[in-house]
């Protein structure tokens, strides 16, 4: 997947959360698509969203930090960051891999 894709789709994911979080508090109903079943999101469920969107945002911070920097294994400190962030150790060195440095191959 190319960089500029997966900037994309993280903007994406960010832009509809910020919008579902901003007509929530709004007073929307942003669920009103599954018929009668209503669901009530309070004021505080809006606040809980966006604490789970930050923790989100910070748990996958060495993947995002690779696809800013365009790094070469962007995928695989991806893969690394999904399934070994939620430990410590894992984020860390996901993190660490993620500011190594960028090597520009030339095509000759």
């Amino acid at each position: 997947m190319s960089n500029k894709i997966s900037r994309a789709i993280l903007f994406a994911i960010f832009f509809a959360s910020v919008v579902l979080m901003a007509w929530t508090l709004l007073g929307g109903d942003p669920f009103s698509w599954l018929g009668n079943r209503t669901i009530d999101i309070s004021t505080g469920s809006a606040i809980g969203i966006g604490i789970i969107l930050a923790m989100a945002l910070v748990y996958f911070l060495p993947t995002i930090v690779a696809a800013s920097r365009q790094h070469q294994n962007g995928l695989p400190i991806f893969v690394v960051n999904l399934f070994l962030g939620w430990s410590l150790i894992g984020w860390v060195i996901a993190l660490a891999w993620s500011l190594t440095a960028v090597t520009v191959q030339r095509q000759d």
